[in-house]
């Protein structure tokens, strides 16, 4: 219950970054749960369509996951990512 109301708040909110957060949480949706950080950006544009409502930075969507975090909506794990050859 108290997810549910944390992201109708986020819903209902005019903030940039309440903004941000809830575009994370439905690009996770929508890639079933699993983004690298690397990902995020392009996914949100695709998502908004390139009309993103507010100034993406790596800061923004970093302090947006971890708020994420803390409400226990995502985990975050430092991962290596390999490489194609």
């Amino acid at each position: 219950m108290i997810m549910w109301n944390f992201l109708k708040d986020l819903r209902d909110s005019k903030d940039p970054d309440d903004v941000l957060a809830l575009d994370i949480v439905r690009a996770l949706v929508i890639y079933h749960g699993v983004l690298w950080m690397s990902e995020l950006p392009k996914s949100l544009s695709n998502l908004r369509r390139g009309a993103l409502p507010y100034i993406m930075t790596g800061e923004g969507v970093l302090r947006a996951l971890k708020r994420l975090e803390e409400k226990g909506l995502v985990s975050l794990e430092r991962r290596i990512r390999g490489k194609a050859l």
